[in-house]
């Protein structure tokens, strides 16, 4: 599995193995790097905005990600910003 393929391409389609695998890839690298910092700076301010840049950093591989699976569904892969768009929302407000 080509990992930079996965992550940074938009072209493309990928089944659902791959898929999952990618999700829980960036789930898990999403919930080690939240406790580091929640663990380093705490709830405050300076650590909820570390989350904020956690969760704008992994966008991109997420859409990616999304994109791809939503093409293999024959729908484009810009529908998969409908799904992505209530999660950045709650982070940042």
């Amino acid at each position: 599995m080509d990992l930079q393929y996965i992550f940074t391409s938009f072209d493309g389609r990928i089944n659902r193995a791959k898929w999952w695998a990618g999700a829980v890839i960036l789930a898990v690298i999403s919930l080690v790097i939240s406790l580091i910092i929640e663990v380093i700076f705490g709830t405050g301010f300076f650590g909820g905005f570390l989350l904020t840049i956690l969760a704008l950093a992994l966008f991109y591989p997420t859409y990616a990600l999304c994109a791809k699976r939503f093409q293999d569904r024959d729908k484009p892969g810009k529908t998969a910003l409908y799904g992505l768009v209530p999660p950045c929302s709650q982070i940042c407000w």
